[in-house]
């Protein structure tokens, strides 16, 4: 049996990750920076106002847009960037709490360091949202015409396995697709049975298509606080911590509420 990883695009939300999105959110919002140029060219500037490879700003450009700190089409090769109508509301409002945060550390007043927590968290909780409302359009590996809300699926198998090591986290990621597939398990049941039976055995070579999956996704769900994940030997269980939000997200009339607000 080959293994598929759900698509994903290539970066862990870190702290270097969240330098490098407002660094690059400040530069949009410059006007003299931009200068009514078209994005290629904003882009090679970026790379190089930032040390970094121009492949990482547009792996970087797409994460904004799923996450919805930039206006989706607004990056684009044949108009000019225009720095009024490309930052969201929720990218000007992320921008506004890491300068106040940044404010902070830079002051010696040591009578700070509880709003410097305090600011820290709204960081954490704000992307810890974004990931709640994240989700794959176009299902698992980007060819369905359904989505796919991918911490949801996610939760739901811990709440019927327990825990997923790495290559059960590869078989839920193979079996279920869409949210239609989450409406029977049966499937993940058998071979999540016959592996740990050990009737199957898999190795990497085994998976054959987004291979980094549990690196970029279960990450990303790791640093939202809804799942833990321990690392020798990998295995992902439910943070017991965040049960009333997972309680929430596996609840009937979550997909509808959140794909009717999209």
């Amino acid at each position: 049996m080959q293994l598929r990883g759900w698509k994903y695009t290539g970066r862990v939300i870190n702290d270097n990750f969240q330098e490098q999105i407002k660094s690059i959110l400040d530069l949009l919002n410059d006007k003299s920076f931009v200068n009514h140029d078209t994005w290629p060219s904003v882009q090679r500037r970026l790379a190089a106002k930032l040390g970094v490879e121009a492949g990482q700003i547009r792996t970087l450009k797409k994460m904004m847009e799923e996450f919805g700190l930039v206006t989706s089409g607004s990056l684009n090769a044949r108009e000019e960037v225009e720095a009024d109508n490309v930052i969201t509301e929720n990218g000007r409002l992320l921008i506004h709490i890491i300068d106040i945060e940044n404010s902070l550390y830079s002051s010696d007043d040591s009578g700070n360091t509880q709003l410097k927590h305090k600011l820290k968290k709204m960081i954490k909780d704000f992307y810890s949202r974004i990931i709640l409302e994240n989700y794959l359009p176009k299902g698992g590996l980007g060819d369905e015409d359904k989505p796919l809300h991918c911490l949801r699926a996610v939760i739901m198998a811990l709440r019927r396995y327990k825990t997923l090591d790495f290559y059960e986290w590869y078989i839920l990621n193979t079996l279920i697709k869409t949210d239609e597939d989450t409406k029977d398990f049966s499937s993940v049941d058998k071979v999540i049975e016959d592996y740990r039976s050990q009737k199957i055995v898999f190795s990497k070579k085994s998976i054959v298509q987004f291979q980094l999956s549990h690196s970029y996704i279960a990450g990303n769900l790791e640093y939202g606080g809804f799942i833990k994940i321990a690392r020798k030997p990998f295995v992902i269980s439910e943070n017991l911590e965040n049960v009333t939000v997972n309680d929430s997200i596996i609840s009937e009339g979550f997909l509808e509420g959140l794909y009717n607000r999209g």
